[in-house]
């Protein structure tokens, strides 16, 4: 993983799933909308025009052969991205 980038992840995520039925009157009251906003950090596995994918788990092949193994592999829509940071020695 050496090729890859450590970054930090600044997005957006989805809020809600009700324990319960709500009224359309309680949905739609005014009240400020709630937000989530999360940080995620890892290597940058995969990045495409649409999404990223970050790897914070990462440990080389026992044996050498391979690429090793990943696991806690987070895809972000880049649609829910607010910033992206690359993290170096001096961040």
């Amino acid at each position: 993983m050496k090729d890859k980038k450590i970054v930090h992840v600044l997005w957006r995520d989805s809020y809600g799933v009700s324990a319960s039925w709500e009224s359309l009157e309680n949905l739609t009251s005014g009240e400020p909308l709630k937000k989530m906003t999360c940080e995620s950090i890892g290597y940058m596995a995969f990045a495409d025009d649409e999404h990223v994918v970050i790897l914070p788990h990462y440990h080389a092949p026992f044996d050498g052969d391979g690429d090793g193994s990943g696991c806690g592999d987070m895809t972000i829509p880049r649609s829910s991205i607010i910033e992206i940071r690359e993290l170096t020695d001096a961040s």
